[in-house]
């Protein structure tokens, strides 16, 4: 034990005299990381972090309309909180932020180390006429007279609120609403082309659903400003929920469509079908007989079935011509009135989302693009799943109408029974009622088409509004210093 313990004394000996005479060497090194990362800290922008949740009314995850809710919105589709997901990261809705929050023009204020940005106490905010045409410009200083409500800039007085003609493009000057602070500090705007602000944007925004088993979703980014970072994610929600409302109004107003042209028919021939009637009548009254009432009834049934079918089969067959169509681009998504298929509902909804995409891509991008080849892809292969299932349900109904056809045959034997005078009388009592049971489905659908345009229930909920760390989250002041002392 003594030998051991004279071997580690002998070893702390010889480091302490080996190094110890290069004391003022490590103090000076430790000096030197010390400040290296003071400095590093002045000069390196903290970055905030703001959340927010959403809650997806998935069915398949417990969360559900309320009666009231779900009878004032019949075309709402049901929501799958993964494809959700997607449609909060797309890029299409960060792009429709950018623009919204003119991110792409931001202030700051030169500051001791280093720029400042200035977002909420910045005196103008910058809205540029074409932001698809940006060309970058770094450091446009300018001055703002408060009392005068004009911009300075080159030597030139703009007053607020008003496009004018500058050498970095067409702009406008709008006063800003937040907490505005007067500084003797230089002022400068940079303005950055959309795409890369977009990617910027995207690259940190982090969309997921909390758990497997909750469709509740969380969404966070990192910015400098956190005033920016929350207004980013109230601009996501905000711009999700007019995906949805657009959706869902789109689809009325096609279904309206669709029901105020069918009316216009029915209505006309149920008025021939009553003029036929009286004609015939005022020869001389006439009642149905008992045998005519059987066949009536028997008859009536499978003629709304019938009628319910052809109506599904005709629907069907213009989705079918919408998917088949290659200049469906752009195009209201057909209505699927009548037709009880969420599947088939999810895929036009995803098909029209992905050819809205292509659209928006074709303006800005070329056809050998990575990003709309992808998505040419996923039109391609969304397109034969919506055909496959059309495919299906036009046989399934085709085997129920020849069903209910020959059913009606049997029924008709009645009909030799009755006199012909009477046959008649029931021939057009039997129209009459088709096209009556017709028009007064396409009046409810018409109703329900109203009502769910007006509506304004969603199928999200906020749990969690925007909000940011009240202190920076990156860097990490104690872990540089840990690692400069190391």
């Amino acid at each position: 034990m003594k030998i051991g313990k004279k071997k580690e004394d002998n070893l702390v000996l010889q480091l302490w005299n080996k190094f110890f005479p290069y004391w003022p060497l490590f103090l000076v090194l430790l000096a030197v990381s010390v400040a290296g990362a003071w400095a590093f800290l002045q000069y390196k922008a903290p970055l905030y972090q703001a959340s927010a949740s959403i809650l997806i009314k998935d069915e398949k995850k417990g969360s559900d309309e309320s009666k009231l809710s779900e009878s004032l919105d019949y075309l709402s589709s049901k929501k799958i909180v993964e494809n959700e997901i997607e449609v909060l990261k797309s890029k299409s809705l960060v792009k429709q932020v950018v623009f919204d929050l003119n991110l792409y023009a931001s202030v700051y204020q030169e500051g001791r180390f280093k720029p400042e940005l200035v977002y909420e106490q910045s005196p103008i905010k910058i809205h540029y006429r074409n932001p698809d045409t940006i060309k970058t410009s770094q450091k446009v200083y300018f001055a703002y007279e408060p009392s005068k409500k004009q911009v300075i800039l080159d030597n030139y007085r703009y007053s607020l609120n008003e496009w004018v003609k500058t050498r970095y493009g067409v702009m406008r000057f709008v006063p800003n609403s937040g907490n505005f602070k007067r500084t003797d500090k230089p002022l400068y705007f940079t303005l950055t082309n959309p795409k890369y602000i977009i990617n910027s944007f995207e690259s940190r925004l982090a969309v997921g659903a909390v758990s497997k088993l909750s469709s509740v979703v969380s969404l966070s980014i990192m910015d400098e400003s956190p005033a920016r970072a929350e207004d980013f994610l109230k601009g996501m929600l905000t711009g999700y929920n007019k995906i949805l409302s657009d959706e869902k109004n789109n689809l009325a107003a096609n279904t309206s469509s669709f029901v105020e042209d069918r009316l216009k028919y029915v209505k006309q021939d149920l008025d021939s079908i009553e003029r036929k009637i009286q004609q015939f009548k005022s020869r001389g009254a006439l009642d149905i007989s008992s045998q005519g009432r059987l066949f009536l009834e028997n008859v009536s049934t499978n003629d709304q079935k019938l009628s319910d079918i052809n109506m599904q089969m005709a629907v069907l067959k213009q989705v079918q011509s919408y998917v088949q169509s290659k200049n469906s681009a752009g195009g209201v998504v057909p209505s699927t009135l009548g037709v009880n298929d969420p599947m088939l509902s999810q895929l036009l909804s995803k098909l029209y989302d992905a050819v809205l995409e292509a659209e928006k891509l074709k303006k800005t991008t070329a056809e050998n693009n990575p990003t709309m080849v992808a998505v040419t892809d996923e039109i391609n292969k969304i397109k034969p799943g919506i055909l496959e299932n059309i495919e299906s349900q036009q046989r399934s109904l085709m085997a129920s109408r020849n069903n209910l056809s020959a059913t009606n045959g049997a029924y008709s034997s009645i009909m030799q029974q009755i006199p012909q005078k009477e046959r008649e009388l029931v021939d057009i009592s039997r129209e009459h009622s088709i096209k009556s049971n017709i028009y007064n489905f396409l009046l409810q659908r018409r109703e329900e088409a109203a009502l769910s345009y007006s509506s304004n229930t969603l199928n999200n909920k906020v749990v969690d509004e925007p909000e940011a760390t009240p202190g920076p989250v990156s860097p990490n002041r104690n872990l540089i210093y840990l690692i400069s002392i190391f």
